[in-house]
């Protein structure tokens, strides 16, 4: 998880997007450095920065550092374990040529375990300005950082998921897999009680390396508050898709 990761290889359930789950930006320039051990390996991923919209009425963005995430993953079977921190930085100018800092992180952890033809998987994970970060899928309206033109000052968005998934593998090209995921975000008196959703899919193996997987789930979008309080329903939605893989 991370580390090449959210960049590179983050395992993928479903069609879900973040709603729960973590999904990073899509593949981006990166080097990695891999350390293998007995039980396991620890990776560092130095990956292009990301940096989201000015927030501040400018037009310009200075970074200084790469992305960085790092790994930690272990496995004592029948159970694997995956540890993962991330960190991004970037400086949003204004018109006056002042810089504002723009720092996200997210850590957490997977846990994930096979027993015969069944399988479970769980994720927990915290941050800070998740949508600044990258994440694929955050339509979160607060997970971001935001301009408080007032205090003239940058206010950060505290966002927090969780992930699970089970599986039943049928016979040597069905697998049937059910997950839910709910996410949430908080920032300056506002709150995304956020996009929870459940799913059911069928990966089908045609062929070595060759995966075909319908699904169909459900976004609960919950509901959202502004400073004074109001509330406002986002709202359900039902959706089913087919995507395809070839491994080579």
């Amino acid at each position: 998880f991370l580390a090449g990761a959210t960049s590179n290889s983050m395992d993928r359930y479903g069609l879900s997007g973040s709603y729960g789950d973590m999904w990073g930006s899509l593949r981006q320039p990166m080097i990695e450095l891999t350390v293998p051990f007995s039980m396991g390996k620890f990776v560092l991923a130095l990956v292009s920065p990301n940096t989201a919209a000015n927030t501040v009425g400018g037009t310009d963005q200075d970074t200084t550092l790469p992305k960085i995430e790092t790994s930690l993953a272990f496995k004592l079977a029948p159970v694997s374990i995956n540890l993962f921190f991330a960190y991004n930085k970037y400086d949003d100018v204004n018109a006056t040529d002042t810089e504002y800092d723009i720092s996200s992180y997210i850590y957490g952890g997977k846990v994930s375990a096979s027993f015969g033809p069944f399988s479970a998987a769980g994720l927990l994970w915290q941050g800070q300005n998740t949508k600044n970060y990258g994440l694929v899928g955050d339509a979160l309206t607060y997970s971001g950082a935001y301009y408080n033109s007032t205090k003239d000052e940058i206010v950060d968005a505290d966002v927090k998921g969780y992930f699970a998934e089970v599986g039943f593998k049928a016979n040597q090209m069905l697998t049937v897999q059910v997950g839910y995921g709910y996410t949430d975000c908080e920032r300056y008196q506002k709150e995304e009680d956020a996009q929870a959703m459940y799913y059911v899919r069928a990966p089908i193996q045609v062929a070595k390396g060759f995966t075909i997987s319908p699904e169909i789930g459900k976004y609960d979008l919950k509901e959202k508050k502004n400073s004074s309080g109001t509330k406002t329903d986002k709202g359900k939605e039902t959706y089913y898709g087919v995507y395809w893989q070839i491994n080579f």
